[in-house]
């Protein structure tokens, strides 16, 4: 099962900084069900967004790392993006992201339920972000 845990579009959407005609780091850190189970997903994520002048151009770079249960994900990726007016006061926003990943999968992080003392689980979840721009 995979949900989207991370929910700022600078991370996920390489067209969504287009409009913006500042330099733009974002930094996240994500820890759910803080080191008291074993395999709780932690996510580690930062974005820098560079606007070319007053073009409507820009680039950005994102790096994620994400744990959670097994997997251990790692990516890296570049994007450019830039606006194509399409009416006398719209633009649509384009964005071109390539980047690489690796994923792995540890079985020795693998648990059974005699592994685990219910009464020492605090499930509570803290995300913290960080916007400067």
């Amino acid at each position: 099962m995979q949900t989207q845990n991370i929910m700022r579009q600078e991370f996920l959407n390489p067209a969504y900084s287009s409009f913006k005609d500042f330099t733009s780091i974002n930094l996240m850190s994500r820890y759910q069900w803080i080191n008291n189970l074993q395999g709780a997903p932690k996510t580690y994520a930062a974005n820098v967004y560079l606007p070319v002048s007053l073009s409507g151009f820009g680039l950005g770079f994102t790096a994620i790392s994400q744990s959670i249960g097994l997997r251990q994900k790692m990516s890296f990726n570049a994007s450019f993006s830039h606006n194509v007016r399409v009416g006398l006061s719209d633009y649509l926003a384009l964005g071109y992201g390539f980047g690489v990943q690796n994923v792995t999968y540890d079985m020795n992080r693998l648990l059974t339920h005699t592994d685990i003392d219910p009464s020492s689980l605090d499930l509570n979840a803290t995300d913290m972000s960080v916007n400067v721009g």
